[in-house]
């Protein structure tokens, strides 16, 4: 009887074990595609695509790295089309032609159940685009979701096209230039507590439009690297962005002219910024009306260089070991 409890027992065990997917943590390379769980341990720089989902029913967990692109290509694309019961979660996705791109095939399956959650999509022409060329059943995008993120000064915010049964919920969509919300030949979407100013076809549930618009959208955001630091301050949701670790080793220059960094507050709470004997700790050029507080900048060519910028109040910094610190001919050196 003890020998059938035991062997029961180990069963269950292994049952449940095996039934445990387990997130491997990787620095993948630009264009990689995913096949299975996978948590970054990395940010990313990429002349194309950033990632391509490969498989269904897989978790891209970024852990707050950012995907950053050069304008082309797909933050985070599918390949072959449609893939079902994925998820993308805390990714911070700049600077593309699309941030994320879920494709249908014209004639074939759309891609179903998958989530969208807690990720920051900025500065790309399209923020969210799903898309398909067909609105039959077969082939259309159903009933995904897409929840808690923030996206911001995109072209189109979310782009949807032919799709059905979608949720939104708790987005923050504002400063797009052509539409916050986009959704032609969408049909059953249901939306709740959503922030945006500008929709075509889109209405919250009993609202007209967003339940919320974008006025005076401001957020405290925080980073623990240079990539992910810069990123923050061209945000333009990120009024105050504050480091909340010390930075060392990193190449080059750390915080390099972030495009939206104006009107805004870095505050690097006494932590260490510490560099290789090249670049600048940080380097703005035609930047205004910024404040730079309590930094601890170390081993850079120059600690703070700011060119052609107005009105930035240096407060509480601390430098060691530049190689350069006096002003000159082409703006203050720190």
């Amino acid at each position: 009887m003890k020998f059938i409890v035991k062997f029961i027992i180990a069963g269950f065990l292994v049952i449940l074990l095996a039934g445990i997917t387990c997130a491997v943590q990787l620095c993948p390379s630009c264009e990689s595609t995913i096949n299975q769980n996978i948590e970054l341990n990395c940010s990313l720089n990429c002349s194309g695509n950033g990632l391509v989902i490969g498989a269904s029913s897989i978790t891209i967990d970024c852990g707050g790295h950012a995907i950053k692109g050069s304008g082309l290509g797909s933050g985070i694309i599918t390949s072959n089309r449609y893939k079902d019961y994925f998820t993308i979660k805390n990714c911070i996705i700049d600077s593309f032609y699309y941030g994320i791109y879920i494709d249908g095939q014209c004639g074939g399956w759309g891609s179903d159940g998958n989530v969208i959650i807690n990720n920051t999509i900025t500065n790309n022409n399209q923020g969210i685009r799903y898309y398909t060329c067909s609105s039959q059943p077969a082939n259309r995008h159903d009933n995904n979701k897409i929840i808690n993120n923030l996206i911001n000064g995109n072209g189109y915010g979310i782009y949807f096209y032919y799709t059905y049964g979608f949720n939104l919920t708790g987005n923050k969509v504002c400063e797009s230039t052509i539409y916050d919300i986009y959704t032609p030949g969408s049909t059953s979407t249901q939306g709740f507590e959503n922030t945006c100013n500008t929709t075509y076809l889109w209405n919250d549930n009993g609202k007209t439009g967003c339940s919320y618009s974008c006025v005076s959208q401001s957020l405290e955001c925080i980073c623990n690297s240079c990539n992910e630091c810069e990123n923050m301050l061209n945000n333009l949701s990120c009024t105050l962005v504050k480091l909340n670790n010390s930075i060392t080793n990193p190449n080059g220059t750390c915080i390099s002219n972030p495009q939206n960094f104006s009107n805004k507050i870095f505050d690097c709470q006494m932590y260490l910024i510490e560099g290789n004997k090249s670049g600048y700790g940080i380097y703005l050029d035609g930047k205004s009306n910024n404040e730079i507080k309590n930094c601890v900048i170390k081993n850079y060519t120059r600690g703070i260089y700011l060119n052609n910028s107005g009105n930035i109040l240096l407060e509480n910094n601390t430098r060691q070991g530049q190689m350069c610190g006096n002003p000159s001919n082409f703006g203050l050196i720190f």
